[in-house]
């Protein structure tokens, strides 16, 4: 028949099959990604144990959206700090608006040329409370550790080379 249409399966059709709402729910929740809310509960540092919570959110789309589970797994801890480090051409003042400005937050360095220096990052996060800085990571998250005692929470919000050099400090393997 000249001229008839011949119905066209799309390329996404004809090379994906269904997936079953079951499978695609097992999948998403057997996935991991290192540095992505990645909790490690119970944690250990020297002496202290508590928790910690990493994640690369290195702008402030990516803390609102971790926000909500942040909160939620500081309800558990009896005190929560943040160890925070970005990249200079970042807007720090608005990377931790979603969490409480009551908690202590330790800033430091993340071992890059374009990184924000902690003392500029203070400044630009001059409405939080408790602001500290330690210029190496590992001096950073055991200050955080002695903000928060033993069963605390501790947060290490930022850029994905803080969030590997924490878990080289703690460790963990490459992710």
């Amino acid at each position: 028949m000249a001229g008839a249409a011949t119905p066209r399966r799309s390329i996404r059709s004809a090379l994906v099959r269904a997936i079953s709402e079951e499978a695609l729910r097992g999948g998403l929740a057997a996935t991991r990604w290192p540095g992505r809310l990645e909790l490690l509960a119970p944690a250990r540092l020297g002496s202290w144990t508590g928790r910690l919570l990493l994640d690369i959110a290195a702008n402030h789309q990516g803390a609102v959206t971790v926000a909500p589970e942040i909160l939620r797994e500081s309800r558990a801890a009896e005190r929560t700090a943040l160890v925070f480090g970005t990249l200079r051409y970042k807007n720090v003042a608005t990377m931790l608006e979603p969490l409480p400005a009551d908690w202590p937050v330790v800033l430091t360095r993340v071992g890059h040329p374009n990184e924000a220096a902690p003392d500029e990052m203070r400044t630009a996060l001059a409405a939080r409370r408790e602001l500290y800085v330690r210029q190496e990571t590992v001096d950073a998250v055991r200050h955080a550790t002695e903000l928060v005692g033993a069963g605390g929470l501790v947060a290490v919000l930022g850029t994905p080379l803080l969030i590997g050099r924490v878990r080289a400090l703690f460790p963990l393997p490459p992710g």
